[in-house]
């Protein structure tokens, strides 16, 4: 049996011809663009979405080897190359051709993939476990099934130890014949002998020594599970699915996340648990396929509202069914009759799942626990408003920030991040009016559609924090494309930018009704002023045509990022109230009122999740503070190779010094290689017709030679990259290193 870390190969257990693996019959497949490139790259997005479609239907399995699939790990065949084209509907998408991998004719698997790991906690010194075969062959023709079952334990304990250790000892000697000596430790000795001597002398020595395991502690952010797998109840307000309506706690008329995250020095599971604390009539039509999790759910408990088939199974296009939503989720609805307004308060709880009704305890010594409450917005009629609201004297103070370094809380408006998504106030009087006391309202105020539900989006992309690092305003966020939300519906032409500018003023204006018609509910794009900036960009950058293209391409395509419209707030307790509220305005259609307001339907969702600090503390020692890294050195990029870009034969030549700081930046292996490689003088290569180039390629580099190059090349920064020649008829650095990223090396 292999050590639990290590591979297994097909080969290690079988010969070559019954791990072969088969021929590729489809190599090809198209993928939409998600994101615009970077450069001439594609963006990190795309490129994960590249993933072999075909299945074993692309493959040729007659021509495989036995044992070929029962070896994972390499079985899918990998991107060679790719190319950006438009489709008839002048929109980006990738051709992208698949290749073997390459361990494909040795295939592995990990050995802890098909291997558990059981802790035993309480004192416990046994237990017990079932083990069992399933067996499916014929036991009338003599056949069986043998299999071996491996174990093995192992046992881990504190380290606490402290010792403390104290010498002292004297000595005397006088005329009068008399010494003395004692020595003191943690046991104490004394002895005393007496001895003639002529002379008086006196010393003393002590020494102490002490050695200390001193805990190590980190505070480590997790999030809380709210998944379909997790949802244990489902009948807030009485509204529940059919599917929970004989669960264990269907009466408690709750929503509960079953174990949703750990909790103290055992990690213990809680359940995030919602239910309705007020009054009120709970109003929603769809709670029985939008509450639970941000999206529906299979089952209608009516099916007056939706058409179904037979099974009940929900059929609406716009909630076609998924059970792989990421956030809590509740519905709630208002019409425009009366004051068009309905609000309910919801009480959120961290309950222990052992003892289900009963309090987590908080330490805020040890832990943080943020809500967050996401998706506030409006629909572009202006008939519908959602709104928040938590009184403040549940949490602690809002400038006050938490032992893990974290904020206690993110409200756009209030700090760094600015309010132009989210209309966020600090109030002089409770959520229900009582004044001098303090809540926190917040209302949706920017347009808000179906496409920017972050049903699938986690909550690190809306995190926000003043970590650097850790979800700080600069690092990556969940954004939402406008060619993304009207995909297949003239995405173009509804998010294209004004047409016209007014070129007559001191500075550029747009005429806003030239705009595709959604253009406008996308903020973050360039500005005119930006497309001015161009002509005087050079040197800094590629070139001014390059320049105004970027441009245009954010220009036409501008986005949205839902994570500024939301808030994310820590309470004192593990039990805290807030209002959820819909306000729905008769505004008719076709600028006509409707005759009777209850025409007029509001029906939103509210979305909600947690993460949550802990602290950990162990008794391994402390490791040494390191020293920074020395900071790398940059080289200018002659002007000559900046002009000729990629496949200039003329730059410069590479300094030894800037080669080296290349090789250093990657493994040894490939340190030797690339060594090699540059040394040798390819000019005569670069000249022969012969020479094989693929049709993409910009630097006409010989492929063969490609792949010893670019595998290594590829570990380097980009950023440090230089245009110069490693040796004649090689290519500039950093445009090979283009090559190279386009080949997926």
């Amino acid at each position: 049996m292999p050590p639990q870390n290590t591979l297994v190969r097909c080969q290690d257990c079988f010969d070559a011809k019954q791990c072969k693996g088969p021929e590729l019959k489809l190599t090809t497949q198209t993928f939409p663009e998600i994101l615009k490139p970077f450069g001439q790259q594609p963006s990190s997005r795309d490129v994960q979405s590249w993933v072999y479609p075909h299945g074993y239907a692309g493959l040729d399995m007659k021509t495989a080897g036995k044992y070929w699939g029962a070896f994972k790990s390499g079985t899918a065949p990998e991107v060679e190359f790719f190319d950006r084209v438009q489709n008839a509907n002048s929109e980006y998408e990738y051709e992208v051709t698949f290749k073997k991998s390459s361990v494909w004719d040795n295939t592995y698997t990990h050995v802890g993939q098909s291997s558990i790991k059981l802790g035993f906690a309480g004192g416990k010194t046994s237990f017990e476990v079932d083990l069992g075969v399933e067996c499916d062959k014929n036991p009338k023709k003599g056949k069986q099934c043998k299999r071996a079952i491996y174990f093995t334990g192992c046992a881990c304990a504190k380290d606490q130890t402290t010792t403390s250790t104290t010498s002292t000892s004297t000595s005397t000697s006088t005329s009068t014949s008399t010494s003395t000596s004692t020595s003191t430790s943690t046991t104490t000795t004394t002895s005393t002998s007496t001895s003639t001597s002529t002379s008086t002398t006196t010393s003393t020595s002590t020494s102490t020594s002490t050695s200390t395991t001193t805990p190590v502690c980190e505070w480590v952010r997790e999030t809380a599970k709210t998944t379909f797998e997790n949802l244990a109840e489902n009948n807030l307000g009485g509204r529940g699915n059919k599917l929970y309506l004989n669960t264990p706690r269907a009466d408690k008329q709750e929503m509960r996340f079953h174990c949703a995250g750990t909790f103290g020095e055992h990690d213990e599971c809680f359940d995030l648990v919602v239910r309705k604390s007020d009054n009120k009539e709970y109003k929603s039509n769809f709670a029985y396929i939008r509450n639970g999790v941000s999206h529906t759910n299979v089952y209608l408990q009516s099916a007056k509202h939706h058409d179904t088939d037979k099974d009940g199974s929900n059929k609406h296009p716009e909630n076609t069914y998924r059970q792989n939503g990421v956030w809590g989720q509740i519905n709630m609805f208002a019409d425009a009759s009366g004051d068009g307004v309905s609000e309910n308060e919801f009480e959120f709880r961290l309950e222990q799942t052992k003892s289900p009704g009963t309090l987590i305890p908080l330490d805020d010594d040890t832990s943080l626990f943020k809500m967050a409450f996401i998706d506030f917005d409006r629909d572009r009629r202006g008939s519908v408003k959602e709104s928040f609201c938590a009184n403040a004297d549940q949490f602690r103070d809002l400038q006050e920030h938490h032992p893990s370094g974290d904020d206690r809380f993110f409200l756009p408006g209030t700090g760094k991040i600015d309010g132009a998504d989210l209309d966020v106030k600090i109030e002089n009087k409770s959520c229900e009016g009582v004044a001098n006391k303090k809540s926190i309202r917040v209302t949706g105020k920017s347009v808000g559609f179906l496409c920017d539900n972050p049903e699938h989006a986690t909550l690190d992309d809306f995190y926000a924090t003043s970590i650097n690092g850790k979800g700080d305003p600069d690092s990556g966020k969940n954004v939402v494309f406008c060619h993304d939300c009207f995909e297949g519906r003239n995405a173009y032409g509804k998010c294209h930018g004004p047409l016209d500018w007014d070129m007559t003023s001191q500075k550029l204006e747009e005429k806003t009704q030239t705009a595709g018609k959604e253009w406008q509910y996308f903020p973050e794009r360039p500005r005119p002023a930006d497309f001015g900036k161009c002509n005087d960009c050079e040197p800094k950058c590629f070139s001014v045509e390059k320049c105004k293209q970027k441009f245009n391409r954010a220009y036409n395509n501008p986005y949205m990022e839902p994570w500024k419209r939301s808030i994310q707030l820590s309470f004192k307790e593990a039990s805290f109230k807030a209002k959820y509220r819909v306000t729905c305005t008769n505004k008719g259609k076709h600028g006509k009122l409707y005759k009777d307001p209850k025409q007029e339907t509001c029906d939103r969702n509210f979305q909600f999740g947690l993460t949550y600090w802990k602290k950990i503390c162990s008794n391994r020692p402390t490791k040494p503070a390191t020293q920074p890294a020395t900071p790398p050195k940059t080289f200018t990029i002659s002007n000559e190779c900046e002009k000729l870009n990629i496949g200039a034969k003329s730059c410069r030549k590479c300094e030894a010094a800037e080669i080296e700081h290349v090789v250093a930046q990657t493994t040894p292996q490939c340190a030797a290689t690339l060594r090699s490689e540059f040394k040798k003088d390819r000019s005569a290569t670069s000249n022969n017709q012969g020479a094989v180039h693929h049709k993409r390629s910009q630097t006409k580099f010989d492929f063969e030679a490609m792949k010893s190059v670019c595998p290594c090349l590829l570990d380097a920064d980009p950023k440090e990259l230089n245009y110069c020649n490693p040796a004649k008829g090689f290519p500039p650095l950093r445009a090979l290193y283009v090559d190279c990223m386009q080949f997926m090396f």
